[in-house]
């Protein structure tokens, strides 16, 4: 009898020490992914409070709007706050390329920023010359804004002309030295050019 109950508490120690060392296991393994997971909110907390503070003072409007969305629509609180940190992104880089492009950039976002606004209000106002106020205050809004657009545009068309005119360079110099090109090309893939090498 006595040995049956030993035979028995050694098979439940064992069935436990088994059990127990699959739970460490396995907190083992799922560690590191808890770990990832609180990296990756940590970060994604410390670039969403850069985003709010860096856009704030140039797109407040837009900015009050997303923080109401923090609660209401996670979801598209996260992508609002992502698709920001990669314009904040290339704004940065811009201010330090091109400093110039950056503050039109600038000026244009707190432009679009100002006509929202003052969309906003003319559709909440009730008072008539109220909103003939707001009306002659957006039109040179807009007009300021087309012109800054058209602006881009132009060197949007300018930066490719010179792109183009690039490649056409490059195509005329690739067939001049078209006999140069493909005997380098072959020597490479066949090996025979490699104790020429410098």
């Amino acid at each position: 009898m006595k040995g049956r109950r030993m035979y028995k508490m050694t098979i439940l120690h064992s069935v436990l020490l088994a059990l127990i060392l699959s739970v460490n296991i396995n907190a083992q393994r799922n560690a590191p992914k808890q770990s990832q997971r609180l990296l990756a909110e940590n970060i994604f907390e410390k670039e969403e409070a850069e985003v709010i503070q860096f856009f704030k003072p140039i797109i407040p409007l837009k900015i009050k709007r997303i923080e109401q969305m923090k609660v209401k629509r996670p979801e598209r609180y996260e992508k609002a706050i992502f698709n920001l940190l990669k314009k904040k992104r290339k704004l940065e880089k811009l201010r330090g390329d091109k400093p110039m492009e950056y503050q039109e950039r600038v000026d244009e976002m707190k432009m679009e920023n100002r006509i929202e606004e003052s969309a906003r209000q003319y559709r909440n106002s009730n008072d008539s010359k109220e909103k003939k106020s707001i009306m002659t205050q957006l039109h040179p809004l807009l007009e300021k804004q087309f012109e800054v657009r058209e602006k881009g545009r132009v060197l949007q068309i300018q930066q490719m002309e010179k792109n183009l005119e690039k490649l056409k360079k490059t195509l005329e110099m690739r067939k001049k030295n078209r006999d140069k090109i493909i005997k380098k090309h072959l020597d490479k893939i066949t090996g025979e050019g490699e104790n020429l090498e410098w």
